[in-house]
């Protein structure tokens, strides 16, 4: 693969990224929204865990604790704000 395709190939896996963003929250932006820390936000969505409109995709690594990504469609987040006011 040359410069050219490899930097073409950088930008579409960049793009869908983008597009990924848009359609699920991250707990990183959801925390900015709210204006509140991450592990807040994570203990918050833990009890709605689960449903549909979440993307959980854990990790298991050698260490003891596993790393989780965590994103939340948008119509799941309005409930759980919703369920907050």
């Amino acid at each position: 693969m040359n410069l050219p395709e490899e930097q073409a190939a950088m930008r579409q896996r960049t793009r869908q990224e983008d597009a990924t963003e848009r359609l699920y929250f991250s707990v990183e932006s959801i925390a900015k929204r709210w204006d509140c820390s991450k592990d807040k936000v994570s203990r918050i969505v833990k009890k709605y865990r689960g449903r549909a409109g979440f993307m959980d995709l854990a990790i298991t690594t050698k260490r003891k604790r596993k790393y989780a990504i965590l994103r939340i469609h948008p119509a799941r987040l309005k409930e759980i704000e919703g369920d907050l006011c």
